[in-house]
This record gives C-alpha cells, structure tokens and sequence, in this order.
C-alpha cells in the first residue's frame, strides 16, 4: 500500500485521529511567533499540545509565549539557555507526551488541516515513521512565491531512491514523526546545526520509509535572518557529508569525518 492522498471527510475506520505533540523552538523570534502559534491552536484535529522550547531569547518571545500558555492549556513552555535548534527540539521531543510529534518553525505557518491531513494518511500506511508535506514558499510579508515540494511520495518511490546515492530529504518543519522511533534513534544529531534534520532522516530512512505528501499544508516563509539563507553554504557542505555517511553504512564500512 502507498501513501494516498488526504480525501477531506474520509475515515478509513470509525476511530478518532490520535493525539499529537506540535514541537517548536524560537530564539528572538517575536516578529513572526504569534502567526505561527496560532495557526497551531487553530488546527481542525483539536487534540493536540504544543510543546515549545525558548531557547534563551533576549527579545519578546517568553512574554508572547507565557500570554498563549495563560489562555489555552494546550501551550507548555520551557525555557533554557541558548543550545540551538537541533538540541531545542531534543528537548522537545523529550517533554511531548503523544506517539506522533509534528515539527513547526516559529516563523512558518500551518494550514488548518495540517495535522488531521498527516494523520490520515499515516493511518493508510503505517509503515513510515516520518511523514513531510509540500510548502507555500513565502516572503517575510506573507507573499507567496512558489511550491517547495521535495521527498518521495509513496513507499515504491521511496524505495527506489533509498537504494540510490542522495539522501531523502524532506520540507523540516513539515515533518510528522514517530516519536518512539525517533527516540530510539538518538533524535537529532546536534552537531550537525543547520543540516540535523538530514542527518536524521538519513538514519531514519536506513530502516523506516521517510514519505512526503504532495499537498502543501504549510507556508514556509524565508527571510534575510531564517536559517536556510543565513547558514545555506554550511548546509550544502553538510549535506555532501551526510551523503558519504549515509554511503559508508549501507556498505558496512567507516564513518568517514568532515575534514
């Protein structure tokens, strides 16, 4: 069976959608945090808690924070001190009570959907652990500029690139993940910065298929201070090393080292 796409109203079963853990770290990130959270607590599957880690911001972010947690009891908030984003989300993961745990950035935006349309199709094919979605590429004012859609989309074609050289790879702050899976894993590998979401999916996908729908369900918004421009050159280099890992251990040799 392959992925299908997500048919609103459809049910395969007359069991409800299961709870899921909504996972975000933000550093400064006042300008955008607001659009982002709500477009969680807005969400057609309503069974849900949003699990948010403030990673030492200096800015307005704990008080915007503390402000949704006080209205609804869905928001936890933990506060530490400036670890970055891979460590952040560990954290994240570690604190999330449900066995399904949705990625958001602090400046992007789900679609209303969003949660209800990932676990539905998780429910055709229970096999993937980590289930991505296209984008709506926007600019820091909301305009929409494109589709970023990347990831195989179904098993078939995930298996056919899985035997190849490239990694798969799939939109971040798209991704569905299945949490005890990626606990087994070791969750990101934090010294991989700006690239640890590859890295991860690479571990992943030696195991477990790593899927993508078609349908974007996110605006996935890019601006001079977002990550993908202001460390693009280092995520290319580390790209090109995840790839030779990723090698080495599907032919049963060496992890090579950076240098």
């Amino acid at each position: 069976m392959t992925i299908r796409e997500h048919v609103p109203g459809s049910r395969q079963d007359g069991s409800p959608l299961p709870p899921v853990s909504v996972i975000m770290a933000v550093y400064n990130g006042e300008r955008y945090l607001a659009e982002a959270v709500e477009s969680v607590l807005g969400q057609s599957h309503e069974a849900l808690e949003l699990v948010i880690v403030d990673d030492g911001s200096t800015d307005r972010t704990r008080k915007i924070l503390d402000s949704y947690a006080a209205r609804d009891g869905r928001v936890r908030v933990i506060s530490q001190s400036n670890a970055g984003q891979p460590a952040s989300l560990n954290r994240a993961l570690a604190e999330a009570r449900n066995e399904w745990v949705a990625v958001l950035d602090a400046d992007d935006i789900c679609m209303p959907h969003r949660l209800e349309a990932q676990l539905r199709a998780l429910r055709l094919e229970p096999s993937v652990r980590v289930l991505g979605a296209s984008a709506f590429w926007t600019n820091e004012w909301g305009g929409t500029r494109g589709i970023r859609a990347c990831g195989p989309k179904s098993v078939p074609e995930f298996e056919r690139l899985a035997a190849g050289r490239d990694p798969i790879v799939i939109v971040h702050p798209t991704a569905m993940m299945h949490r005890p899976t990626i606990l087994a894993l070791g969750g990101y590998d934090e010294e991989f910065g700006p690239a640890a979401d590859v890295e991860l999916w690479s571990r992943v996908s030696d195991k477990y298929p790593v899927i993508s729908l078609s349908e974007p369900l996110l605006y996935y918004r890019i601006h001079a201070s977002s990550m993908s421009v202001t460390r693009y050159f280092e995520q290319r280099l580390l790209a090109r090393f995840i790839r030779a890992r990723q090698r080495a251990r599907r032919r049963g040799l060496s992890q090579p080292t950076l240098e």
